[in-house]
């Protein structure tokens, strides 16, 4: 399981980077899922236009933006929401290079203005298995 000290670190780009490549782990009773993740956006919290925490925007939602690293922020798309006991992240092998992460702006955030043309979001350079989409 990846350290506390993984999230709580101040860049969240490069957070957001190193996640490329690891697993990300549900355990729903009994049964246990796992997959590699391999695309990741960024969010700079209150001066990011983009983030849901901007401007200092707190909401029961929101709140869990405001405590220390390593507490997920599920966002809930078109309905669809995480249901699970448990989730954890997992390092199963080395870093993933630099050369293989490719870099874009991210989705969804044309309201954002400039901070929706960061190129904050990360995917996982192999065009046989999982192309970049953007």
């Amino acid at each position: 399981m990846l350290s506390l000290e993984f999230y709580q670190r101040f860049d969240v780009v490069q957070i957001a980077k190193d996640l490329i490549g690891t697993y990300l782990f549900t355990k729903i009773g009994d049964i246990i899922t796992s997959g590699m993740i391999i695309e990741t956006e960024s969010y700079g919290g209150v001066t990011d236009r983009a983030s849901h925490a901007f401007n200092d925007r707190r909401t029961k939602r929101t709140e869990t933006m405001y405590q220390r690293g390593g507490i997920a922020y599920v966002y809930t798309y078109n309905g669809q929401s995480l249901h699970s006991d448990s989730l954890w992240i997992e390092k199963r092998k080395k870093p993933t290079p630099e050369s293989l992460i490719e870099a874009g702006p991210r989705v969804g955030v044309e309201y954002a203005k400039e901070d929706a043309l960061l190129p904050w979001r990360f995917c996982l350079r192999n065009e046989n298995l999982f192309p970049c989409t953007w």
